[in-house]
């Protein structure tokens, strides 16, 4: 019907489609369809739009060109971990260690 793309990584999904603005009945239908399964948008994550002329962005990725990369969200929790590791912290260290492993896989 709008020529959708889809895509989801767990509880994240990502459509695109050719033009710049939303089909107006396409969030309506996603919702419905979402509520038809008991699942509903978290409040939290909410429904984020994003322009074609933006960096998408979904489940902490970035898309820059034809790379992936680590977006400035997860870079600046990075960098607040880092500042907390001299207390310790084996939960510190251990997030540390995840976001390491996640930059390796994107390289």
């Amino acid at each position: 019907m709008y020529s959708a793309h889809y895509s989801r990584y767990a509880d994240d999904l990502a459509f695109s489609w050719s033009a710049d603005d939303e089909p107006p009945p396409f969030r309506n239908l996603v919702e419905d369809k979402l509520r038809r399964f008991d699942y509903r948008i978290q409040p939290s994550k909410g429904w984020r739009l994003q322009r074609r002329n933006e960096r998408p962005e979904i489940t902490g990725l970035a898309l820059d060109g034809r790379r992936l990369r680590l977006s400035e969200r997860i870079v600046e929790r990075i960098r607040q971990l880092k500042r907390q590791q001299s207390r310790n912290d084996g939960d510190v260290r251990a997030r540390l260690r995840g976001y390491w492993v996640l930059r390796q896989m994107l390289k």
